[in-house]
């Protein structure tokens, strides 16, 4: 088996890759999550007869993880593309 040797723009694309490769999990994890809470407000909301609000989120539906506002804008973004307003 021959050697190959790599350009040291070959080596900085792996170094990258490898360092991004994390972020990439972890919103990959965050999406799962915010699709997954957008899909349980959704049935809370049609339940309840209560619209989303960041309010109804937090004190009514009890959202309680730290990212409560990214995680409402998440899912205000979900419902607009599944809902589009006229």
């Amino acid at each position: 088996m021959s050697q190959m040797f790599l350009t040291n723009a070959e080596i900085g694309l792996i170094l990258d890759r490898r360092q991004n490769a994390p972020d990439f999990h972890l919103n990959v994890t965050y999406r799962l999550k915010a699709i997954k809470t957008a899909l349980a407000v959704e049935e809370w909301s049609i339940k309840t007869g209560l619209s989303l609000t960041f309010a109804s989120f937090v004190n009514d539906f009890g959202y309680k993880d730290d990212d409560a506002e990214k995680m409402y804008e998440s899912i205000d973004r979900i419902y607009d593309a599944a809902w589009p307003r006229e």
